[in-house]
């Protein structure tokens, strides 16, 4: 979509009446600058809020680490406990 300065521009450039165009590219070329819309920013990310994402990562990451690591130990001491039970 064309903002309405721009077409304007646009429309009097191709003005078919010569006298009401611009008089040269300079005054086209500054009609056409002093139209742009500069972009908004992006928008900041809080340095909180990637501090907090990552140390919840790492946390997650701590507990999977820690219950794979027990797991197995609790399987085997499972298993040993039923064996010295059955008797094997």
């Amino acid at each position: 979509m064309l903002s309405h300065e721009f077409a304007d521009t646009l429309n009097k450039m191709i003005c078919e009446d010569y006298t009401k165009r611009f008089q040269n590219a300079k005054e086209a070329l500054q009609a056409l600058t002093r139209n742009q819309l500069t972009p908004p920013p992006a928008p900041l990310i809080p340095w909180k809020l990637i501090l907090g994402t990552i140390s919840g990562i790492i946390i997650i990451i701590g507990v999977v680490m820690a219950v794979i690591s027990i797991l197995p130990k609790s399987n085997d001491q499972l298993i040993a406990d039923g064996k010295a039970k059955s008797g094997h």
